[in-house]
């Protein structure tokens, strides 16, 4: 199953757009190679990857996982309301599979 893993923008080079930019390229080559569900692990301490995740599509899944992680869905929110503001947390809750 295709998968993302670390993907960083080195920090001089950030706000750039170009987590963006490799996040498309990665995706589109993933698609065209595979086309299937793209699962992507970040973790909730990376929230503005988050934010650029959910603007690229992706969804939060509160309860499916791949692989051999475990889903802390409940966990991640409750660190993301202690740095999001209501509306990306609203963003980030519309983005959420049931």
């Amino acid at each position: 199953m295709p998968s993302v893993h670390w993907l960083v923008v080195e920090k001089a080079a950030r706000g750039q757009g170009l987590g963006r930019a490799l996040c498309t390229q990665v995706l589109d080559r993933l698609w065209q190679d595979a086309p299937a569900p793209i699962y992507l692990h970040t973790q909730p301490w990376s929230w503005k990857a988050i934010l650029l995740y959910v603007s690229l599509g992706f969804r939060l899944q509160q309860t499916d996982t791949f692989a051999a992680y475990t889903n802390q869905y409940p966990q991640a929110m409750e660190t993301l309301r202690a740095v999001l503001s209501p509306e990306q947390l609203a963003r980030l809750r519309q983005a959420s599979d049931p």
